[in-house]
């Protein structure tokens, strides 16, 4: 397993693309992009029609907005209280391998990381398992992208939404996570090259033969869907709104995708 498939992929597929229109017959049509959180050149392909769409919207709405007083929040949320470490969270055995591991895969001293909160160790090994090709994650290149442009950025979600949920990974997973790594490494190479393809009726499959994802998927996703979904139905009615989020986000019947289209939006992939 990938960190839950980068918190990326819902259960059920629509058609195979990642960038969809969305219109209600009212205003200009806004757009909706599925990212995927990693700098992997391969992921930033993109179509022009990508572009033409950002380029046609005033509003730019991502799951957190990256300004610098959110990233500062952030990073205060990733370490443990005063006095604690990972060692008096892992058992002994299970800190011994992640230990192993991450210094096996970063070139540095556990002692670096021990003050981090367990989940956040699940970025640090994904990121020694993929390549770092890109200067920032796809998301942060829309982000700069609608800066530049001088849009307005909203984020769907707060960096305590953010956290809240990434704090109810159980422990369980992410040691599980540590000894799978290497097949983990295997399982990313692919979700890659489906992603690339837009193709996710083969990501739902990977999705629903890996029951530790299943089993997290409300906590990870179902939920914050409902809350993000409401937020792009706002911010739509006000102006034209290119909204990136995890792909995940979009598809099946309780995927974002849906819940628009259950509130009378007309959805349609932009095939590339």
């Amino acid at each position: 397993m990938v960190f839950v498939y980068l918190v990326l992929f819902s259960i059920g597929a629509k058609a195979q693309s990642l960038l969809w229109k969305i219109e209600d017959g009212r205003h200009s049509p806004s757009y909706i992009y599925g990212t995927i959180h990693i700098k992997d050149k391969r992921v930033f392909r993109f179509d022009r029609k990508v572009y033409d769409a950002l380029d046609s919207c005033l509003t730019f709405a991502m799951e957190v907005d990256l300004n610098q007083d959110n990233m500062a929040g952030l990073a205060q949320h990733l370490m443990l209280p005063e006095g604690k470490t990972l060692q008096d969270i892992f058992k002994p055995a299970d800190y011994s391998l992640v230990k192993s591991i991450i210094e096996k895969e970063t070139g540095l001293d556990m002692s670096l990381f021990d003050r981090m909160k367990p989940f956040a160790l699940l970025s640090v090994g994904l990121n020694a398992q993929i390549a770092g090709d890109m200067e920032v994650t796809m998301d942060e290149f829309f982000y700069r992208k609608a800066q530049q442009e001088g849009k307005k950025i909203i984020g769907l979600e707060t960096v305590d939404d953010q956290m809240e949920m990434l704090e109810k990974i159980p422990i369980d997973y992410i040691t599980d996570y540590f000894r799978n790594f290497q097949k983990g490494a295997e399982d990313m190479e692919n979700i890659i090259t489906l992603y690339t393809k837009a193709d996710l009726d083969r990501l739902l499959t990977l999705m629903q033969e890996d029951k530790a994802m299943a089993s997290l998927e409300k906590k990870l996703i179902t939920k914050r869907n409902k809350k993000m979904a409401v937020g792009i139905m706002t911010l739509i009615a006000e102006q034209p709104t290119f909204v990136a989020v995890g792909a995940g986000h979009l598809p099946g019947k309780k995927g974002i995708l849906k819940l628009l289209e259950r509130k009378g939006y007309r959805l349609t992939p932009v095939i590339m």
